[in-house]
């Protein structure tokens, strides 16, 4: 009896132990060879991942074909691709689904198209989908050549893709580079994705709907830290309709055609800082990178150094920044408590610029339709130039409420400006002993001879201004009236800054910060 009983035991720890090294298992597709009839590699990779119900399936070295509807990753399955595993998959579905789960890691070497044909019959292929997966750490080095490269997806069983981390590495010429995607009531919200580059060569650029991020269909609360759009995409690199989401120290690369587009109903997402320190530079030729605002509220935009931008006529020539108001609204919207109009500017031939608050849109050859009449209007054709803030006379050429010109510019100053606030803008040129800073606060020296500033003259009280140096001739005096740091004379250099504030009363300008080469 005493026997019976301790065979029964042996073969119960037995089948206790096989069924724990079942669930919880290193598995290698080596072990499992290519099966006849088979004639790729989806078959084994899948029986090899199919052999455990929990654990991790290592993919050593080497190139694996991959057809059909691919390799799915089920839940609690771990994929480990090692450094120079390499999927090639030839048909027009998915190379790999990552399905379900939570608390998984998954290291994705190198997934490639057999060949790229989205430019004319593909369609439908995806590298890699990430479907109703959370709270997990993917790392994906490389996804090139599908129509789709990486897909989050979230179906109509009220389940998301969310919470994940994802490292990218090169994710390299798919029509769309990262895309969210849904079906009913499914979400693809709150994941993070951190590094890498995501770029569409020149010669498979410019493609209608080529983008590099495609929030278009869903997607709320994504973070995209760090990441690199490179190449030419077309006129919606960056595609949002959705809410929340943040592009933290993003380079959009400055191509002609690429964008940031925040569609109607978008609201609340945010593009803060740039690439090294040119954050949204446009130098580019023709438009460069372009912000495409349709009418979403609350989305946010803040350069690496500001907005830095370039309108100039030199070989870089374009427009600066293009705001289009694609659903037929201005071309900016400004909206405070106390000003809830439309406001958008013109230019005529001869160099006058128009301000109008209304409701429609200037076509450059007749007033704005609804507009109400031009509330201010730059002129530099009359005395010198003149600044007029307009009446009601409904026409293009404002009754003025007052005219200023130079020579009245201290009552300009305190009429349209009675906070003592200063047009904002590019820096203005600083010549002379006494210059005037009446018109700005942003200053750059301009003088072509030794020169010393003594004061400077039709500042307000608690006016701050900054004065880069822009030539080697300018010393600013420490005086009675100029009060610097260290009681001497500063001789600025070329991209010396200074900065100084107009006190209360004494009327004197004290020193408040320097960088001084």
């Amino acid at each position: 009896m005493s026997d019976m009983i301790a065979k029964a035991m042996a073969k119960s720890n037995a089948t206790q132990l096989a069924k724990r090294a079942n669930e919880i298992a290193w598995i290698s597709v080596a072990n499992f060879p290519i099966q006849s009839p088979e004639t790729d590699d989806t078959a084994r990779i899948n029986r090899a991942i199919a052999s455990i119900t929990k654990g991790t399936v290592l993919v050593p070295d080497g190139v694996y074909n991959i057809s059909g509807s691919g390799v799915t990753v089920p839940v609690g399955i771990n994929l480990d691709m090692s450094p120079e595993a390499q999927f090639v998959y030839t048909g027009t579905g998915i190379a790999l689904t990552l399905s379900g789960g939570k608390n998984s890691k998954h290291n994705i070497s190198k997934i490639k198209k057999s060949a790229l044909a989205w430019k004319t019959t593909d369609s439908t292929s995806t590298g890699l989908r990430i479907y109703h997966v959370n709270h997990s750490s993917i790392t994906v080095m490389s996804i090139q050549d599908f129509y789709t490269g990486i897909e989050l997806y979230g179906d109509s069983d009220s389940v998301g893709t969310c919470y994940n981390t994802i490292i990218l590495g090169h994710i390299m010429d798919n029509k769309l580079g990262v895309s969210f995607k849904q079906s009913g009531s499914g979400w693809a919200n709150g994941n993070t994705f951190i590094g890498g580059a995501i770029r569409i060569n020149s010669n498979n650029g410019g493609i209608t709907g080529t983008k590099y991020i495609d929030l278009s269909t869903t997607g709320n609360g994504n973070v995209f830290t760090g990441v690199n759009m490179e190449g030419s995409a077309n006129e919606k690199s960056v595609d949002v309709l959705f809410s929340n989401n943040t592009f933290l120290n993003c380079r959009m690369e400055l191509n002609v055609g690429n964008s940031w587009h925040f569609r109607a109903g978008s609201s609340n997402n945010q593009v803060i800082g740039g690439y090294g320190n040119n954050g949204f530079d446009t130098k580019q030729a023709g438009n460069g990178v372009r912000l495409f605002l349709d009418e979403g509220t609350g989305n946010l935009i803040l350069g690496g150094r500001g907005l830095k931008l370039y309108g100039d006529n030199g070989s870089f020539g374009g427009d600066a920044l293009v705001l289009e108001g694609i659903t037929g609204g201005a071309d900016v919207l400004l909206r405070g408590q106390n000003f809830n109009k439309q406001v958008f500017s013109t230019l005529n031939a001869t160099g006058v610029y128009s301000f109008y608050a209304g409701t429609g849109k200037y076509d450059a050859t007749t007033n704005p339709t609804g507009q109400v009449n031009p509330i201010i209007r730059i002129n530099p054709t009359v005395n010198g130039g003149s600044i007029e803030v307009g009446g009601n006379s409904g026409n293009d050429v404002p009754t003025p409420l007052f005219s200023a010109y130079t020579a009245a510019r201290t009552d300009l100053k305190k009429t349209l400006f009675n906070n003592g606030g200063r047009i904002a803008g590019s820096y203005v040129a600083m010549s002379g002993a006494t210059p005037d800073v009446s018109t700005s606060n942003n200053f750059k020296t301009n003088n072509t001879s030794a020169t010393t500033i003594t004061d400077f003259n039709l500042g307000t009280t608690g006016q701050e201004i900054i004065i880069i140096g822009n030539d080697t001739f300018t010393t600013i005096a420490n005086n009675s009236r100029i009060i610097l740091q260290g009681g001497a004379n500063v001789t600025l250099k070329v991209n010396d800054v200074i900065k100084l504030i107009k006190l209360d009363g004494s009327g004197v300008w004290v020193e408040t910060a320097r960088n001084i080469k």
